[in-house]
């Protein structure tokens, strides 16, 4: 609709131009039968004419184009769904918070039970986790020994382990996060301190510092940890293995 408008625009100007072109020349014309002088001053009417008309009709032109291409084409247009243009200022959905969240309130304490428990609580709120163990290095014996818990009842706690030992011992080596899917109702780690866990889903994380692992968790859940959330727990490894190291030299001096 508006582009028929605007043809229609520029037929009345051409036309508004002819016509007026005519009627100059007609004058013209006229002027040259009664008088050379009058000729003149007509053909000079009709040039000034032309050249205001011709001026306005550039004009309107190079408005008409700067407005089309000002115009965002929608397809609803042609019958297409509506498409809006994305504001640079439009703020997409955020990821994940930082691994930070996880490690909040840890190291409030020194000791490393309040450590290792508060870490596994923060894990259980991010992940609803339905249980969770938390070992870290003892320097002396180079052995990983038991720290804290979470929604786990022992008759004794788990005993200790070396790097390479069972499951939690091959994570520890590894350097990385170390997941078992599927667990069956009887399965049973080599090394665990979740053995009779009914749930589906095993995951061993290191906590890593100059490629030495420091600590290591063991969680269970019900529900197998989306691709996000692996993202933050490889995070964690980094993040956690840092603050350890800190934490641990401070401890020495």
């Amino acid at each position: 609709m508006p582009q028929r408008t605007n043809h229609l625009r520029v037929i009345s100007l051409f036309l508004l131009t002819a016509i007026a072109g005519i009627g100059m020349f007609s004058s013209a014309w006229n002027s040259f039968i009664q008088g050379k002088e009058k000729m003149i001053l007509s053909l000079g009417f009709l040039v000034v004419l032309l050249a205001g008309l011709l001026a306005i009709y550039f004009q309107f032109l190079s408005h008409t184009a700067y407005e089309d291409g000002d115009k965002t084409v929608n397809p609803s247009d042609s019958g297409g769904p509506a498409v809006e243009p994305i504001s640079p200022k439009t703020e997409f959905p955020k990821t994940r918070e930082a691994s930070s969240d996880l490690l909040k309130g840890a190291f409030s304490k020194p000791d490393f039970a309040s450590i290792g428990g508060r870490i596994l609580k923060n894990l259980a709120h991010e992940f609803e986790i339905v249980q969770g163990v938390f070992f870290i290095l003892d320097a002396k014996t180079d052995k990983y020994s038991f720290a804290a818990a979470y929604a786990c009842s022992f008759e004794s706690p788990p005993p200790d382990f070396h790097a390479g030992d069972g499951l939690t011992g091959q994570a520890v080596i590894n350097h990385k996060i170390m997941t078992i899917p599927n667990l069956p109702d009887s399965y049973c780690p080599v090394v665990s301190g979740l053995g009779n866990g009914k749930a589906r889903f095993l995951y061993v994380i290191p906590l890593i510092h100059e490629k030495k692992s420091l600590a290591v968790i063991e969680i269970s859940c019900f529900r197998e940890i989306e691709e996000s959330g692996m993202s933050l727990l490889n995070q964690l490894i980094r993040e956690g293995g840092l603050k350890l190291s800190t934490h641990l030299s401070h401890e020495v001096k």
